[in-house]
């Protein structure tokens, strides 16, 4: 039961993620670049390894380790940045409800079946593999609801006046939906890496480290890789779009970018304060999702890279779907698309249940 918990509280923190940014894009009207740098250097960068100092002999352990084992970690979470950060680009774009529940079906279609198919292809053949294969096709079938769900939307809603000049660069909603799949795609890699990662976190157990702390080095290497793709993109966009100096000066940036779109905005009081500390903590709150995470997955046996994972990211899912309609994202739509997008959620729901049932047999 704890494990379950573990992986639930995991999910709701994740789903917060998104909604922080999207705050910070559509309400706050704060560069995207400058969110995701602070983000990816708090988040990814030294809350992992921080909490991986704290409870692990990190140095020991790597001197253990091959190369391989650190370059297939690192390669990995590298993978998993490059989707995240397109993920993180598109959420303003598209909203967090439609992101929310397009990107996570695709990494759980991914990460969840692709361990059990590496453990033991032939789990497929019972009835726990068959069960566990079908709740993903629910929750694959939740995502095609979903994604019509939102091109209805489309047609229905014209977009905010702000909402598609949040990230420079303008993409259309139609590419930012394809755009979510393919960030999907490859954040996905991110939970086959943590699969097979089971060298380190053998190596750190024998050295009488808490049961708790055993992943933390795992996850810290894999968000190295993930922090080299992230402040790659970030700082691109930094030098570009020339927005390094609202780190700064965020009152100016806001003067300006209003005469140019002809829209006065009103920031929160201590703008730049909202912009540190709410950056770092989108990356703490999805940093300690995945860490709490692989201590449920740990606990749930040889079935938590997947079953774990599909509940990780169905709870994920569903928050943010709840999230979305809070936010107005499916305001202003017909009858028609909002019996849609509540089969989606219908569908989500059940296959969580289904999967939390399953894991208990």
């Amino acid at each position: 039961m704890i494990a379950m918990v573990f992986v639930f509280t995991a999910g709701i923190l994740l789903a917060s993620y998104a909604f922080i940014l999207s705050f910070l894009v559509k309400k706050c009207h704060f560069p995207w670049e400058n969110i995701w740098f602070i983000y990816t250097l708090v988040g990814l960068c030294i809350y992992p390894w921080v909490m991986a100092l704290s409870f692990i002999p990190v140095e020991t352990v790597l001197s253990l380790l091959s190369p391989s084992v650190l370059i297939r970690a690192i390669a990995f979470g590298f993978l998993f940045g490059l989707g995240n950060t397109l993920y993180g680009f598109v959420v303003p774009i598209i909203g967090v409800s439609t992101a929310a529940a397009i990107n996570p079906s695709i990494v759980l279609s991914i990460g969840a079946i692709a361990p059990l198919a590496l453990a033991d292809p032939k789990m497929f053949l019972t009835i726990k593999g068959f069960s566990i294969a079908a709740c993903v096709l629910v929750l694959l079938l939740s995502l095609v609801i979903t994604y019509l769900a939102s091109l209805r939307r489309e047609g229905e809603q014209s977009l905010s006046q702000n909402q598609g000049k949040a990230i420079s660069g303008q993409i259309s909603f139609r590419l930012g939906l394809i755009f979510c799949v393919i960030s999907g795609v490859f954040a996905a890699q991110q939970n086959i890496g943590f699969y097979l990662s089971k060298d380190i976190n053998h190596l750190v157990e024998i050295q009488s480290v808490p049961t708790y702390a055993i992943s933390y080095l795992a996850w810290a290497l894999s968000m190295t890789g993930s922090t080299i793709a992230s402040l790659t993109i970030a700082g691109f966009l930094l030098l570009r779009n020339k927005t390094s100096p609202v780190f700064l000066n965020l009152y100016e940036h806001l003067r300006l970018r209003g005469q140019r779109d002809g829209i006065k905005y009103d920031p929160p009081k201590n703008p730049k304060t909202t912009l540190y500390l709410m950056s770092a903590l989108m990356g703490i709150c999805q940093t300690s999702a995945f860490i709490l995470y692989g201590m449920g997955s740990d606990l749930l046996g040889e079935l938590g890279p997947s079953v774990g994972f599909a509940i990780f990211c169905g709870t994920a899912i569903l928050t943010n779907q709840l999230i979305g309609f809070a936010q107005g994202d499916w305001n202003n739509t017909s009858n028609t698309t909002r019996r849609m997008i509540y089969l989606s959620i219908a569908l989500i729901i059940s296959s969580i249940i289904a999967l939390g049932l399953n894991s208990l047999r």
